[in-house]
């Protein structure tokens, strides 16, 4: 902890002198690291008032204001307003590589487009890597605040489909199904894929933890519905 305290010191003074988006989402991991989210959210704000189109923390904002306030409507603005902006930066590399060929000749635009050609999958990897975070946010979130439902589901199915093994994904699809519940089925899933996160050999001790969390109410919610005690609502979940 006292090192953690020592680089954040360093690198705050850093960010006096060069402020950038970078330093303060760094400065608020750090903050996060040393169990202080509301200073890590102040970091964070900061970064994306120097620079709103910097990735990094929208991803940022809407964990560390779950866990400062378990504010999930607030995480879910910031979840979308990422997905959207990872959307309107996807075309502008190669709009930029256009123009700016536009005013080359035709040997260096040919060099500038098969430059662009050879770092465009990394581009690519890189928005997409946000978009599945920024989205996995975005399910967890919409579920908590039950909205979102269509989106949520076809979401939850989509990251679930791109690594079924992944923890995360099983959990966050179990929540989904568990938190806008039509029947029984959907809840047998939901504690199926509770029981593949909670007992997952690549899963994070949170995620196992979240997820045998979330069996518990699975299961009781079955267990009242089959006994006849279950609210006429199957949304009633927390």
């Amino acid at each position: 902890m006292v090192q953690l305290e020592g680089a954040s010191r360093d690198l705050a003074a850093f960010a006096d002198r060069t402020p950038s988006a970078g330093i303060f989402t760094r400065l608020g991991l750090l903050a996060i690291a040393r169990e202080q989210p509301d200073q890590a959210l102040y970091y964070y704000y900061r970064g994306l008032m120097i620079d709103p189109n910097f990735l990094a923390n929208y991803d940022s904002l809407g964990h560390a204001g779950w866990v400062l306030n378990q504010d999930s409507r607030v995480g879910l603005r910031y979840a979308q307003a990422g997905a959207a902006l990872v959307e309107r930066l996807r075309p502008l590399p190669a709009q930029e590589v256009e123009e700016t060929a536009a005013s080359l000749g035709p040997s260096e635009a040919s060099t500038l487009r098969a430059d662009w050609r050879a770092f465009e999958p990394i581009w690519i990897s890189y928005l997409d890597g946000y978009r599945d975070r920024l989205e996995l946010q975005e399910v967890y979130f919409s579920a908590l605040e039950l909205e979102n439902e269509d989106s949520a589901r076809a979401s939850a199915e989509r990251l679930l489909r791109s690594n079924s093994d992944d923890a995360e994904y099983q959990d966050a699809m179990g929540f989904v199904l568990l938190r806008f519940a039509r029947n029984v089925d959907e809840l047998e899933r939901a504690a199926n894929l509770f029981r593949q996160a909670a007992t997952n050999t690549d899963a994070e001790h949170a995620t196992e933890r979240t997820a045998d969390k979330h069996l518990n109410l699975a299961e009781e919610l079955m267990r009242q519905i089959r006994s006849g005690n279950a609210a006429r609502e199957l949304r009633t979940c927390a």
